[in-house]
């Protein structure tokens, strides 16, 4: 008996060792943890294709007024997410991630991944 009751405190012990030591890295890797989480999967997707169809800009006249419509449909899209999801629109955002939407209305810029870029921004924690 008393070897049990000698074990049952040691395995209370592990065990509670063993929780914070599992709760001690999500702590540090919060931002990890939003990235690959499913919303940030699905926003990193969705950003990713968008700033792919954005390509469609190298085609002389048409491409223009097609990435524009891509551009229309990314702040649908992301800002949307922002604004309802994330509990931020335009509005509220910082400079950051305004001046990223505006930037990839640029027709030159608008082929660099500003979508994406803006997605990760706001997964990791930057635009806080």
């Amino acid at each position: 008996m008393p070897e049990e009751q000698d074990e049952s405190p040691t395995g209370e012990d592990s065990e509670e060792g063993s929780a914070e030591s599992s709760e001690l890295p999500r702590e540090n890797n919060s931002w990890a943890s939003s990235l690959f989480s499913v919303e940030g999967a699905m926003m990193l997707t969705a950003a990713l294709i968008i700033d792919g169809l954005g390509l469609i800009e190298a085609i002389p006249i048409i491409g223009s007024i097609l990435s524009f419509l891509v551009d229309v449909c990314g702040v649908i899209i992301v800002g949307g997410w922002l604004l309802f999801f994330r509990g931020k629109g335009l509005q509220g955002s910082t400079g950051r991630g305004r001046s990223l939407m505006i930037l990839e209305f640029v027709p030159v810029l608008g082929a660099l991944p500003f979508w994406t870029a803006l997605v990760l921004i706001e997964l990791v924690g930057l635009n806080d």
